[in-house]
């Protein structure tokens, strides 16, 4: 790509940018649409419902929040700009794994509705403890991958090499890195579908008796998903070998 002289010219090359990568990850970037729709019918759902409670109305919350930042996430991921989206991704993470948490013991979500500091940490022990959550060991990993990419660490700030062999390195005119995009739909998708998981079993009793459209519909979007993250994410080392990503840059230390 030739350097731009303007913003207008940087404008037009991210519209250029975002055809590239809506062609080369069409199939999970329809899955997180997909999902979009899916989080939208169920707000529709329960919002003809009072909540039963605090943690209802929580969950209710965290449900709206979530949706925004999934928005905004695939927005700059569209971009090729994975360093951008790392943040929000870290966030989703934080919203989903706090709500299922909520949900299996009230106890700290009334700590939490106090004002009071609930670690991660304490999240995850939470989730260990309960068949509706999540192993200790993956949440553990989760939250430190997700933590080193969201902050400025060592892997966090790639190398663009400006002046030493690019001499333009903003934007849209870096080529994105395949692998690092492809890992970071990956983990996306995986904690969406743990996200809309957690909502429609803790709504069951309403949508199983009322709603059966939803479930197909939830059946048909979760299944697509599972599909393609395992065929994408069996690709990960290769795609990542192919780049000469470093073991630091592919494996952050816990």
């Amino acid at each position: 790509m030739r350097i731009p002289e303007s913003l207008k010219e940087m404008e037009n090359l991210t519209e250029l940018r975002k055809s590239e990568i809506a062609k080369m990850f069409s199939p999970h970037l329809k899955s997180l649409d997909n999902y979009k729709i899916l989080i939208i019918k169920l707000v529709q759902i329960i919002g003809a419902y009072k909540p039963s409670g605090g943690v209802d109305i929580a969950v209710r919350n965290f449900i709206a929040d979530t949706y925004d930042l999934l928005d905004g996430a695939v927005a700059v991921i569209k971009l090729g700009l994975p360093n951008a989206a790392a943040p929000l991704i870290r966030r989703i993470y934080e919203n989903v794994s706090l709500m299922n948490a909520f949900i299996i013991d009230k106890k700290l979500y009334d700590k939490w509705f106090r004002g009071q500091e609930v670690v991660n940490k304490e999240v995850r022990k939470v989730l260990n403890t309960s068949p509706a959550g999540e192993a200790l060991e993956r949440t553990q990993a989760l939250y430190y991958q997700l933590s080193d990419k969201a902050h400025p660490s060592r892997i966090a700030i790639s190398d663009r090499f400006l002046g030493a062999g690019n001499p333009f390195t903003l934007g849209p005119v870096m080529t994105p890195s395949v692998a690092l995009v492809s890992d970071t739909l990956v983990r996306l998708l995986s904690l969406v579908f743990w996200f809309t998981a957690c909502a429609a079993l803790y709504y069951k009793p309403v949508i199983s008796s009322r709603h059966s459209h939803f479930i197909k519909l939830y059946e048909t979007t979760s299944t697509h998903a599972l599909d393609i993250n395992e065929k994408l994410a069996g690709k990960l080392d290769q795609l990542y070998e192919e780049e000469d990503f470093t073991d630091i840059e592919r494996n952050p230390p816990a």
